[in-house]
């Protein structure tokens, strides 16, 4: 089966929604909700933690063209150049972190199954144009947009940048919907911006109050988990943004 190899034209072009008032959902327990409030920050872990093993690294096929390109050489320098690939393709991992978002218009169940559909679930709503203005502070450290899904037995990526390896997953994920956005920490950051560094993660100072449109508790929560979440918005300084029961 013949597959596809996606140049940097056409990755650039597909990260960015196709309308402004895109939905995104960060689903989160209620302790991870309590955290973003009181650091009024979003947390980025680094990329190299994550379950997926193949987090950030190139197609497989895309390590397979470099070998092709390589087989001409010498098998000494072949493999001295391999492994300098790999060494700085899981260095990269270990420079990035990701704050990962679920695109959809609507809310999703397979979401609230993950992250608590009875008691301790939360998930908090924005639009993509929203999500933009949060960032745009930042000096350009940020790259926001959608995942790309992929046949790993087929497609590939012109190895042009590591930054695109972060827009894409194996298709067997394709159902997440992802939207994410990557800080790299390529040189040390202006601590003038305010990023919070941590062993596993950064946090990243957020205007909350544009970054939550409306926040939706769990399909089966009962009524004391509606009063305490709309209580905790209000000690943060948030009881603008709406409260609203799952409608699934």
């Amino acid at each position: 089966m013949k597959g596809h190899l996606y140049t940097a034209e056409e990755l650039v072009k597909q990260l960015r929604p196709q309308k402004l008032t895109q939905k995104l959902w960060r689903y989160m327990d209620f302790t991870k909700f309590i955290n973003m409030l009181s650091e009024r920050a979003l947390y980025f872990p680094r990329a190299d933690l994550f379950n997926d093993r193949r987090e950030g690294l190139p197609p497989p096929r895309s390590y397979q063209r470099i070998e092709q390109e390589l087989s001409t050489l010498p098998s000494q320098i072949t493999k001295g150049h391999m492994e300098e690939y790999l060494e700085y393709h899981e260095k990269i991992r270990r420079l990035a972190y990701v704050s990962c978002w679920h695109m959809n218009d609507d809310e999703s169940f397979s979401m609230w199954q993950a992250y608590g559909a009875r008691e301790n679930g939360i998930a908090i709503q924005t639009t993509y144009k929203n999500f933009e203005k949060c960032f745009q502070q930042y000096n350009g450290d940020f790259i926001l947009g959608k995942m790309l899904y992929l046949d790993y037995q087929t497609d590939e990526i012109t190895p042009s940048s590591h930054v695109f390896h972060f827009f894409q997953k194996r298709n067997y994920f394709s159902s997440e919907k992802e939207f994410r956005a990557v800080l790299f920490n390529m040189r040390k950051q202006d601590e003038s911006l305010g990023y919070r560094w941590t062993e596993n993660g950064v946090y990243v100072p957020i205007d909350l109050r544009r970054l939550i449109k409306n926040v939706y508790i769990p399909p089966l929560a009962p009524d004391w988990y509606f009063n305490t979440v709309v209580a905790t918005l209000a000690r943060f300084g948030l009881k603008t943004i709406p409260v609203q029961k799952s409608g699934i």
